[in-house]
């Protein structure tokens, strides 16, 4: 199926997808457009996203491949999956409600998020394929109505994960009934969102490929991942002791620091990237430009 005509020729980086475009020459958002604001944090929205294209440039290249927002599945569609099944919903994936405190059934499946691909073929693109993330639960939130208030009930990464794949293999059963959607090759990813209080922001746990029209995921690779933020965690590693030198130095230059904190992410247990966030207020030009100099030499 062809729904794009042009293409955005311009790429910021090898790292980065070039955008599909409309017939017009216009930017097309999703179908599902802000469904990922249930997630439990902003952290959680940006990084579901960021972390789905990222991983989906090892099965859609992107020297090859062009990117589109999800246009496939609409957002009608996409909530029948994320409610709970019933005899009004036979199409949900979270299990039915059932059992109250201890024995009541979480939702696994929080949000759903999609991306097309696209391939050049003369003058016209061509569908090659979808990335979708499944966003699950780690911690399940709900209004317990007879005391009015949010409760909350802990998920195993376990039994998150394991829940995950089944989910996944329902969802591509309903996706192949997608009209275009029949036999193209499909990447799911599975995001363990963090809980509401933690800084650090989720991680992918897991990603498969469903090619040539299949019903299953045809195998399941593990994503070793984890995000941590210092110095709330991890001041005994080598990267802990590190980032309290540079934060010991900071704050003795510059005595009117709010706070430091550094979010750290690790993929197969070496360190990938570190942002740091400093917390402070200045009242005038020479100071702020003082402060941005020792944190460059620093």
């Amino acid at each position: 199926q062809n729904n794009s005509t042009m293409v955005a020729r311009n790429q910021l980086g090898d790292d980065f997808y070039r955008p599909a475009l409309d017939e017009d020459g216009q930017y097309r958002t999703s179908k599902t457009r802000g469904m990922t604001l249930s997630l439990n944090s902003g952290i959680n929205i940006s990084l579901f996203e960021k972390d789905l294209m990222r991983l989906s440039q090892d099965t859609f290249s992107t020297e090859t491949h062009f990117i589109q927002e999800g246009q496939y599945l609409s957002k009608e569609l996409v909530n029948s999956w994320l409610d709970r099944k019933s005899e009004d919903n036979p199409e949900g994936l979270n299990p039915p409600e059932s059992g109250e405190g201890e024995d009541r059934v979480p939702r696994y499946l929080n949000s759903i998020l999609e991306f097309d691909f696209f391939t050049e073929s003369e003058e016209n693109l061509q569908l090659a394929g979808i990335s979708i993330g499944l966003a699950l639960n780690t911690v399940d939130y709900y209004q317990a109505e007879q005391f009015g208030s949010t409760l909350m009930q802990e998920i195993s990464s376990e039994e998150a994960l394991s829940k995950g794949k089944e989910m996944a293999d329902q969802l591509l059963s309903q996706i192949r009934k997608v009209e275009g959607l029949e036999d193209i090759p499909i990447m799911i990813g599975l995001y363990e969102q963090s809980a509401q209080d933690d800084l650090a922001g989720g991680v992918y746990v897991a990603q498969g490929n469903s090619l040539n029209g299949s019903e299953s995921i045809d195998d399941w690779t593990s994503i070793n991942e984890r995000r941590i933020i210092f110095p709330l965690e991890g001041s005994d590693s080598a990267e802990g002791n590190a980032f309290a030198n540079f934060q010991s130095e900071v704050e003795r230059f510059f005595p009117n620091i709010s706070g430091i904190t550094g979010r750290a992410h690790y993929i197969d247990d070496q360190l990938d990237s570190l942002s740091i966030n400093i917390m402070t207020q200045f009242y005038g030009e020479g100071e702020m430009v003082a402060y941005t100099q020792y944190l460059k030499q620093s």
